[in-house]
């Protein structure tokens, strides 16, 4: 499906997602080969179980991204601002990588965000004016990111968790401009927004001295 990357790296991108899933999040780092083994020992069993789940997950969107692809082939020059922005979603989204990158909590509402995106595909041409005031909004708020993965393994665990919320919120924000009735995991503004992002400032600054 467009949007995604190819098939070789996907295989490799659920895998790893795989270990990472059962033998690091929301675990200790194993500080010998000792603890790592006995990790590894303990959760072999359920990384099939893993692999199968992300599987499963990828198989959902497909449908989704499949008929996005399409919509946005179609649309004409009213939405002219519109596809930049909607390019940006998707590449953040599907990332090179993102089954592995982006935190599990959040890939379980893709299905949601895309679901969100076809309404907004399907409301855009009869709603140009609110549609351009819209991308404006998410460009303010997109430019904060400008940079970031450049410097990425200078952030600490926290700022990098940080930076994830943000993002996500602002996927949140979409759903509110866009798809109200598919309702929002948490209230969401772009107030709220940048002023998660003020709380970020002092640990991105301090990671790129």
């Amino acid at each position: 499906a467009a949007h995604l990357p190819g098939r070789d790296v996907l295989v490799a991108d659920l895998i790893d997602a795989a270990y990472k899933k059962v033998l690091v999040d929301g675990r200790e780092v194993p500080r010998t080969r000792a603890d790592y083994e006995q990790q590894l020992a303990a959760g072999k069993g359920e990384i099939v179980t893993a692999a199968n789940e992300f599987e499963q997950m990828l198989i959902g969107w497909l449908p989704a991204l499949s008929d996005i692809h399409k919509a946005v082939k179609k649309l004409g020059l009213s939405a002219v601002q519109s596809v930049p922005d909607i390019n940006r979603q998707l590449a953040m989204l599907f990332q090179s990588g993102c089954l592995y990158r982006v935190p599990y909590e959040w890939l379980q509402q893709y299905q949601r965000y895309l679901k969100a995106l076809t309404v907004r595909l399907e409301k855009l041409p009869s709603q140009p004016g609110k549609e351009r005031e819209y991308v404006l909004m998410l460009d303010k708020l997109a430019s904060k990111l400008e940079g970031v993965d450049s410097h990425w393994q200078d952030y600490s665990r926290e700022v990098q968790e940080g930076i994830w919320q943000y993002r996500f919120m602002i996927e949140e924000y979409r759903v509110s401009l866009f798809a109200q009735q598919l309702r929002t995991l948490f209230p969401i503004s772009d107030k709220r927004i940048l002023a998660h992002w003020a709380t970020l400032s002092p640990g991105l600054a301090e990671s790129r001295s």
